[in-house]
């Protein structure tokens, strides 16, 4: 009987091909004027900052490639600061975001979901939001009644403020919170002294033992950010401990502000002259992100390998960028050329800076087309109904960005 078979290959374990990584430049756009970018969603939303009109007062804005640029401030009807440090992770897959609001002695912690709802403090005067996780669970810093500042979590079911912090010497704040309710944080020891911490529910709160600032931690528990006093962006995880990852040849200083769930790390290395972007791995160690002229700076990365950036020209200018990830598509053959009648396999290997492990390719034969899963970085398409003559065969990703693999001609004899 002729058929049409769809397959999946299961190939986890094949190597991963090494080359160089292209990536599709989106402009962010602005308001109108100096735009940055702080944080990414895992579907590409960016939550940052923009002037109206150059030297205005700063905007809180929403982008998504759907609906463009969202003037948040005027949404609310609030003037919103969406970040009290940059990086930040502020932003969620549920398009919740975080931040503060209200006047600088008196301002809140929010977060905007279903509307504006102002998270309170700890007893004291102001507060501040800077991580949310997609379970609606918000961290940041709260003053004391004390005038102390302590580490917070928010949760959306209960909606309550929950001191992290048992000490009542430091002063500390949370920066980042994953799925599994890990949050990464900062304690202020006094004379400049700052030491990285990770909360957990069953542990509380430990300080992990070198001095820093923490941008962001992965569901697997790894973290990532800035080591001080040194200044190289760090790499931590219970099973590696502390890494430095050191600095691009020729560079000063780096840090390291995004961490996704297939570990991949980007952050900044800077010198007197530029500031470049890097992406880091365990396997690979600290590599140029994309070669840009300038002083551009990372922001965040999510689980598609799409990277935001921020470029400052020094002038009073800026604009954010987002780097999407090429998937190169290479497909093959097998038997060519075969017979009426004969099976014919057609397999798309997809390669990219992230290993795909989801998603579909569309084959074209002539003019019929075929979606099939994808998985561990290929896809198959089996059929043995092709006629006699030459047949044009393509394949192609349905990702953020759609690439197209080599065209394939398959020859069928009589």
């Amino acid at each position: 009987m002729k058929k049409i078979t769809i397959a999946i290959l299961l190939s986890l374990s094949l190597p991963i091909v090494v080359r160089a990584q292209d990536y599709r430049m989106t402009n962010i756009g602005s308001l109108g004027g100096p735009a940055v970018g702080y944080s990414l969603t895992s579907t590409a939303e960016v939550l940052g900052e923009s002037e109206n009109y150059p030297g205005s007062d700063p905007h809180a804005f929403q982008w998504s490639r759907q609906w463009g640029m969202v003037d948040l401030d005027a949404a609310v009807g609030q003037h919103l600061n969406t970040c009290d440090l940059m990086p930040c992770e502020g932003k969620n897959v549920h398009q919740a975001f975080v931040g503060s609001f209200g006047e600088s002695t008196t301002s809140h912690a929010f977060i905007v979901a279903a509307g504006l709802q102002d998270l309170g403090t700890l007893g004291g005067n102001t507060s501040v939001a800077i991580g949310i996780n997609d379970a609606l669970e918000v961290v940041g810093g709260a003053d004391l009644s004390s005038g102390l500042r302590h580490a917070f979590l928010w949760s959306w079911v209960g909606s309550e403020m929950q001191d992290l912090d048992p000490d009542s010497e430091y002063g500390s704040y949370g920066v980042a919170i994953n799925s599994l309710h890990q949050i990464a944080g900062v304690r202020d020891h006094g004379q400049g002294v700052a030491v990285v911490f990770l909360w957990t529910p069953d542990a509380g709160l430990q300080e992990l033992g070198f001095q820093g600032r923490p941008y962001s931690i992965n569901d697997n528990g790894e973290m990532v950010g800035r080591l001080d006093p040194v200044g190289h962006a760090f790499y931590w995880s219970k099973g590696t401990g502390l890494v430095d990852l050191g600095t691009l040849p020729g560079h000063s200083y780096s840090e390291a502000v995004g961490i996704n769930s297939q570990g991949q790390v980007v952050g900044t290395s800077t010198s007197s002259a530029e500031c470049i972007p890097f992406i880091w791995t365990v396997t690979s160690g600290m590599k140029v992100l994309q070669p840009l002229n300038g002083r551009w700076y990372s922001a965040a990365i999510n689980d598609d390998g799409q990277v935001l950036v921020n470029h400052f020209s020094g002038r009073g200018h800026s604009a954010t960028k987002l780097l999407t990830p090429i998937m190169y598509v290479t497909l093959a053959s097998s038997p060519n050329p075969s017979k009426v009648g004969e099976l014919v396999t057609f397999t798309a290997t997809v390669t990219s800076v992230k290993w795909p492990l989801s998603g579909v390719i569309r084959f074209r034969i002539d003019n019929k087309r075929y979606d099939v899963g994808l998985t561990g970085g290929q896809a198959v398409l089996t059929t043995d109904t092709l006629s006699q003559g030459t047949h044009t065969v393509t394949a192609q990703s349905l990702g953020y960005i759609k690439s197209m693999s080599n065209t394939v001609q398959q020859i069928v004899n009589p």
